[in-house]
């Protein structure tokens, strides 16, 4: 590759690179877990009210009452996400979680219980038959604790000193959407299983606490500065919000909660779109909208390359000519098609979108 194609390919990813910034910024991946948007494992990506914890390579999930979790699972389509049930303390029938009172999540937070969750309680008291909980004879709590792995049954079985009453309960109600909750009173130790077919021997349960967020709203700001990430919108106050300053999307654009950006309304349903947005960049050249033909990503026609790309006057090197009359022109010779295309079609692939040079 000769010097003025190395440039080039340089030049034009870096435009592109440029150009896509258009959402609020997605958190690395933690292990082997991505963290989509709005979930936040720093100040500085995701939705700060969506916090959560990377910890060497681990995702967790703190509770306002001082527990963690570790996270198993996250799907954004949904936005739920699934956490690992605390399990017993050693040699007891008691949850790991019995001197925090269990799980409790913040009221305030966009966080919730989700209904999906099937919870066995255990080692309960007398007092637990006054909630509306299913501790009868019949209750697949019996089956859990005899049919469980040999700690469950060692610990809660009829052969353990741990009360044999026992109870199970579906999440979602006013008392489960955000806690559950463990003491000496009630119930000492609990499992949870998410989507439970209880016909299932226990050894196919697959333990896990399903926790949904509501959709965020469009990120807070200050200043203009803070909108930057969110292309198509400025920082106006939110009457809805009581006129907090929020990155408010411009006329032609809705928000679009799940990916963190300003949708043109034209675009919703994939057909039809064309990304085009107003950046500043490389010198005084402003306001260049970028796009490239599909046909091009998909042709290695030499009269496709020449239709889309103009050649300007070169100079000595054969160089990149000056921008004249607001246009941006690239001086390239054609034996270079092939990289540039390849450049271009390999990050529009990346960033899922097509663009045009007009």
């Amino acid at each position: 590759m000769t010097i003025i194609e190395h440039f080039l390919l340089v030049l034009i990813t870096t435009i592109l690179i440029t150009l896509c910034v258009n959402a609020v910024k997605d958190c690395q991946d933690c292990g082997h877990i991505k963290v989509p948007y709005p979930l936040s494992t720093s100040p500085n990506c995701g939705d700060p009210n969506y916090k959560i914890r990377c910890n060497s390579g681990t995702l967790w999930f703190d509770t306002i009452n001082g527990s963690s979790y570790i996270i198993t699972s996250i799907n954004p389509t949904l936005q739920r996400l699934v956490i690992q049930p605390p399990g017993l303390a050693n040699n007891t029938c008691m949850s790991r979680d019995f001197k925090n009172e269990g799980m409790w999540l913040d009221t305030n937070s966009p966080f919730n219980i989700t209904s999906s969750n099937t919870l066995i309680l255990m080692n309960c008291s007398l007092e637990i038959l006054t909630m509306l909980f299913n501790c009868s004879s019949t209750s697949i709590c019996h089956k859990y604790i005899e049919e469980g792995n040999a700690v469950i049954s060692k610990n809660c079985g009829v052969t353990s000193h741990a009360s044999k009453l026992c109870c199970d309960v579906k999440t979602g109600g006013s008392a489960t959407s955000h806690r559950i909750r463990v003491r000496e009173d009630r119930c000492a130790a609990y499992a949870s299983f998410p989507n439970l077919d209880p016909s299932l021997p226990v050894s196919m349960w697959q333990p896990g606490v399903e926790i949904e967020w509501q959709l965020p709203a469009e990120p807070s700001c200050k200043v203009a500065g803070d909108c930057l990430d969110v292309a198509n919108s400025r920082c106006l106050p939110d009457p809805v919000a009581g006129g907090e300053g929020k990155c408010l999307c411009n006329a032609g654009f809705q928000w679009d909660p799940v990916n963190g950006k300003c949708q043109d309304t034209k675009c919703q349903h994939g057909r039809g779109c064309k990304l085009r947005k107003k950046s500043p960049l490389i010198g005084d050249i402003e306001d260049d909208r970028v796009e490239v033909y599909e046909r091009i990503m998909n042709s290695d026609s030499e009269e496709d390359f020449e239709a889309t790309y103009e050649a300007g006057d070169e100079d000595e090197d054969g160089g990149i000519s000056d921008p004249e009359d607001g246009e941006f022109r690239i001086g390239i010779k054609y034996s270079s098609r092939k990289s540039v295309v390849i450049a271009i079609r390999s990050y529009t692939i990346y960033r899922g979108v097509n663009y045009n040079i007009i």
